[in-house]
């Protein structure tokens, strides 16, 4: 059975020479073989996919007869296929056009991004379902990633960006979507690529979190407007149990910084929602109804 265009050519190949799909206004055959194997106007059609084809389809080696390049799925007339068939080898020759990046198509949802010196830059991503994601490679190293855009299906966007100097810091965004709210996080992380706190900010809020080795939340700072809360978790591994203080400004009470205690316990070391015991809360020092 014929091997379809796309199953030839995909995945694509980098090559400096080639030419972009939306510049074959005057080769329309070429531009309706393309195009109709899932080829975007601002895909790139490189020299080594001009070779994958010749070599598929030639019954002379690099060399497309009329009945070849027909084979091949070429229509029209046999003078518009002969000149179709002469243009591919110009193809070949042709060198890229100067351009930031390159796009090669690898399936119908994935793309690779080079520059002219042949080397990968980023990686694009389209689902059916229309999410959107872009990883940002430091250029010829896909091993070092400088930052990621990431947009779901339901319209919010994520933004990261990593310090190729400094691995242990990494800074977020997320846009919520409809209103357009935009949430900002900045992480640390220890030698051991572990994240050590994060920090987190929005329209008149922020938010300081701390982690343990485990991962595990040790201290929480919510400030809101002129409103502070703190939380510290106490781990007793030994016990199983995560004794929790909260701290917070008691405004809304007109009264002064309020503290309660929860005891929840551990299972496997990670807190649960099941409360042990709830000790008396205070408002400055003062015993008052538990919450």
């Amino acid at each position: 059975m014929t091997k379809t265009i796309k199953e030839i050519i995909l995945p694509q190949k980098f090559s400096s020479n080639g030419v972009r799909l939306d510049t074959l206004t005057e080769h329309k055959v070429l531009m309706m073989l393309f195009t109709g194997a899932g080829f975007g106007l601002k895909n790139f059609i490189y020299a080594t996919d001009v070779g994958r084809l010749k070599a598929e389809f030639a019954s002379e080696p690099g060399k497309l007869s009329l009945e070849d390049a027909k084979k091949m799925g070429l229509n029209g007339r046999d003078s518009d296929i002969l000149e179709a068939i002469k243009f591919l080898d110009l193809i070949i020759l042709h060198e890229l056009p100067p351009q930031e990046t390159y796009p090669l198509k690898v399936s119908d949802t994935e793309q690779l991004n080079y520059n002219s010196e042949g080397q990968l830059v980023s990686r694009t991503t389209i689902e059916p379902t229309g999410e959107f994601s872009e990883i940002v490679y430091d250029p010829g190293d896909p091993e070092i990633i400088l930052k990621k855009y990431i947009k779901k299906a339901d319209g919010t966007l994520y933004y990261v960006e990593y310090n190729p100097l400094d691995p242990t810091k990494v800074q977020a965004e997320a846009t919520t979507s409809p209103d357009g709210v935009k949430i900002k996080r900045v992480y640390s992380y220890d030698a051991k690529g572990k994240i050590k706190s994060y920090y987190e900010s929005g329209p008149n809020y922020y938010k300081t979190t701390l982690v343990d080795e485990f991962g595990r939340i040790v201290f929480i700072q919510d400030v809101m407007g002129n409103m502070t809360k703190k939380t510290l978790n106490r781990y007793d591994d030994k016990a199983q149990t995560m004794t929790q203080t909260v701290e917070g400004d008691a405004k809304l009470l007109r009264q002064g910084v309020m503290t309660k205690k929860i005891v929840y316990a551990l299972d496997g070391g990670q807190p649960t929602s099941t409360v042990i015991s709830e000790i008396d809360t205070t408002i400055d020092g003062k015993i008052v109804q538990i919450l």
